[in-house]
């Protein structure tokens, strides 16, 4: 139902077409990108940290919608802890 009322509203559409929402959503991608490459070991901090914002750059744009689940696949990979993927892609639904 909150699906439908969004997008019939003729004003989000004007903001998506507007464009001024993709100057956020590529400081988004890149922090999510930052905290998947740096050296340093990831705690369960980080890997939330990554899902948060991930799940912010959905709310932001809502083409990003599989940036969440991409983002604790690579947790997943990196630190080989399902534990920390599940952490991440959790704090993306917390929004």
């Amino acid at each position: 139902m909150a699906m439908i009322l969004l997008l019939g509203s003729k004003m989000v559409w004007d903001e998506l077409e507007a464009g001024r929402t993709i100057p956020l959503q590529l400081l988004l991608f890149a922090l999510v990108l930052k905290g998947l490459l740096t050296t340093q070991t990831m705690s369960l901090l980080r890997a939330s940290g990554i899902g948060f914002v991930a799940g912010l750059a959905v709310m932001n744009r809502f083409d990003a919608a599989l940036l969440p689940v991409l983002a604790a696949a690579m947790v997943g990979w990196i630190t080989r802890s399902p534990a920390r993927a599940a952490i991440a892609f959790a704090a993306c639904l917390l929004l």
